[in-house]
C-alpha cells in the first residue's frame, strides 16, 4: 500500500517538473498555486499503509513473544512500537514532522533485531 501511494507522489512530482520546464518564475508560481499538491485519497492510502504496518508489528511481536524467537524485551518492544505507530497515525492528522521520530525508532528496532 505504501509503495503504491509513494509511487503516485513520485510520478506527480515528475509530472510537475515536466509541466514547469521553460517557464518563468511567475508562471511556475502560478502553476504551483493552481495545483492541489495533496490528494485526500492518496493521503488516506498512505495513512492506511502506515496503520497496517503497525498491525504487522503487533502481530510479529506477539509471535516473537509466543514462540521465544528473540529476547522477550524485543518482542514487547515490537508490540509497543506497533501500537505506538497505529496510535500516532490514527490520532494525529498526516504530519511527517510528527511521524519522523517513529521512523528513527523503527531503525533502532531493526538494528536490535539484527543484533
Amino acid at each position: 500500500t505504501l509503495a503504491i501511494a509513494n509511487a503516485y507522489f513520485y510520478n506527480f512530482g515528475a509530472w510537475g517538473v515536466g509541466q514547469t520546464m521553460g517557464k518563468s518564475a511567475t508562471e511556475i508560481q502560478a502553476f504551483v498555486n493552481d495545483i492541489l499538491y495533496t490528494n485526500q485519497y492518496v493521503t488516506c492510502f498512505i495513512r492506511f499503509g502506515r496503520v497496517f504496518s503497525g498491525v504487522g508489528l503487533v502481530l510479529l511481536g506477539y509471535g516473537l513473544i509466543r514462540w521465544h524467537i528473540v529476547a522477550k524485551w524485543l518482542g514487547w518492544f515490537t508490540v509497543l512500537l506497533g501500537l505506538a505507530a497505529m496510535g500516532i497515525v490514527m490520532g494525529i492528522p498526516d504530519n511527517y514532522e510528527i511521524y519522523k521520530p517513529l521512523f528513527h525508532v523503527k531503525v533502532i528496532w531493526l538494528i536490535a533485531m539484527g543484533v
